[in-house]
């Protein structure tokens, strides 16, 4: 973005101009206008976000307005208004907007991009089991508990992805980076950028071979643009259509676990069903009692050898979907066997 209003202007907003390009074989037809302009603007909803946190100050785009779009290749020339709001120019240390936004709208295409292509489990966890997943949390006797499993990259690697485009700013390409993933992590963000990668890398259905993000300078300056190329070794990697994936059913092992049957069903199934709340507050565990399958009449008759505890101390599986935080969103417990004394 460029600076068309002094510092002291403090309550005219900053203007700039930058630029989103589509490359592709065939003619622009108007259902790829109508997917380029969609994955624009959802990059363009989420870009608000990312320079609050870059800046670390109050900004607002007001309005971006699109100037032209050019036959061939789809070419939207875009300009985006922000409320100075006092102190912006000078957080922003002699970077002009349309470069910083150039830096974050490519931040978040590729952050949408990867979420197709990586999936990082950034929790130190380990395999537990039955080829589940193991997670983060550890309640001191072994177990490993779930809490966030990330999908699409890390900090680390989309701070790399960045400084390819971007190798002149490294300090915030890691700025940019760190703010996007932290987007990403908000409800709905991540599917959000998931469309917008659908839209951009195959508008209207026909497969780009590269997508170009660029600040354009003002006549006259001089400023040198910058430009970020995203070709399409990754745009290939993106499905043709959005599709929300509902959350699969995973579960974790826990041993030494103490619990309180609640009830009981025996005429439910051959061994009955039971629903236990777990005692031992360490293991993160939902403080409310949960359907507990026992799917054997010998681990139905430990149960019941064991009734007149006050806790039973059993080996189980905890099973239970994610929401879209990625949290764990627990559904029932699986008898494993009783630990008996």
């Amino acid at each position: 973005m460029e600076d068309t209003m002094t510092i002291d202007e403090k309550q005219a907003p900053i203007l700039g101009d930058f630029s989103l390009k589509l490359n592709f074989d065939g003619a622009l037809t108007l259902e790829i206008i109508q997917d380029a302009l969609r994955g624009t603007q959802l990059l363009v909803n989420h870009t608000e976000g990312v320079l609050r946190t870059v800046l670390n100050t109050k900004v607002t785009l007001s309005k971006v307005q699109v100037r032209k779009i050019e036959a061939g290749s789809f070419m939207g020339d875009l300009t985006a208004a922000l409320d100075s709001c006092g102190k912006l120019m000078e957080k922003a240390k002699g970077i002009s907007m349309g470069k910083l936004i150039t830096v974050c709208a490519t931040a978040l295409l590729l952050g949408g991009i990867a979420s197709y292509t990586v999936l990082n489990m950034q929790d130190g966890g380990t395999t537990v089991g039955d080829n589940n997943a193991g997670i983060v949390g550890d309640n001191n006797q072994g177990n490993t508990i779930t809490h966030n499993v990330v999908q699409g990259p890390t900090s680390a690697e989309l701070a790399a992805a960045l400084k390819e485009q971007f190798p002149d700013m490294e300090e915030l390409c890691d700025k940019v980076a760190e703010a996007v993933i932290k987007k990403q992590q908000q409800s709905g963000a991540c599917e959000d950028l998931k469309k917008a990668s659908v839209y951009l890398s195959h508008p209207g259905d026909q497969s780009v071979s590269s997508i170009e993000l660029a600040n354009r300078p003002m006549e006259g300056s001089e400023e040198v643009a910058v430009k970020a190329i995203i070709d399409s070794e990754l745009t290939k990697q993106v499905p043709k259509e959005y599709i929300k994936e509902e959350p699969k059913e995973e579960r974790v092992h826990l041993k030494d676990i103490h619990i309180q049957i609640r009830r009981m069903n025996v005429d439910s199934c051959p061994e009955g069903v039971w629903y236990a709340m777990v005692e031992d507050i360490e293991t993160f565990l939902p403080n409310k009692s949960l359907m507990l399958i026992v799917d054997s009449v010998e681990k139905a008759a430990a149960i019941k050898r064991q009734m007149s505890k006050e806790a039973i101390k059993v080996n189980l599986w905890a099973v239970f979907k994610r929401d879209s935080k990625g949290n764990p969103q627990y559904l029932r417990y699986i008898l494993d066997r009783v630990v008996e004394d």
